[in-house]
């Protein structure tokens, strides 16, 4: 009789653990921005009332992050080549340095921050040209002389 308890109480703790465990696994599905993969998520949700699929659960969940990986990866990817075809839009003649300096990011996914930043300042800077008082040549606020005539602005 002991053992039978013993067993019982044996497989209840086990049980408890996989129930846990399913609840750790649809908190951390929960989590996940599933957006593009509602097929994906109900598929595994479907499985979280079975403690004995846990291995499958898992190799779903794990297929899943690595597909959401590689979807963020692509979307980086076309967000760095909109990014590059709209700084090659712009007219950049005299800012060439700081078109440089954003181009070297433009291999970095992880830089899409800083080259956003860096097209924003380069279209203010931009916006923020003036004309020379005198000979009339384009003249950066920043300047104290014209580069053309050479007259102090």
């Amino acid at each position: 009789m002991k053992n039978d308890l013993e067993l019982i109480s044996k497989k209840f703790n086990e049980f408890e653990k996989k129930i846990e465990n399913l609840r750790r696994l649809e908190n951390e599905l929960d989590s996940l921005n599933t957006e593009g993969f509602e097929y994906k998520v109900k598929e595994i949700k479907s499985k979280l009332k079975s403690p004995d699929k846990i291995p499958e659960i898992k190799k779903g969940f794990l297929e899943l992050k690595e597909e959401i990986a590689v979807n963020e990866y692509e979307k980086k990817i076309e967000t760095l080549k909109r990014l590059e075809n709209e700084l090659d839009s712009l007219d950049t003649k005299g800012f060439e340095n700081e078109v440089e300096v954003i181009k070297s990011l433009l291999t970095n996914p992880d830089k899409i921050p800083e080259i956003e930043r860096g097209i924003a300042e380069l279209k203010e800077k931009k916006l923020a040209k003036m004309n020379c008082p005198y000979c009339g040549a384009e003249v950066r606020e920043e300047d104290k002389f014209c580069g053309e005539c050479g007259k102090p602005l």
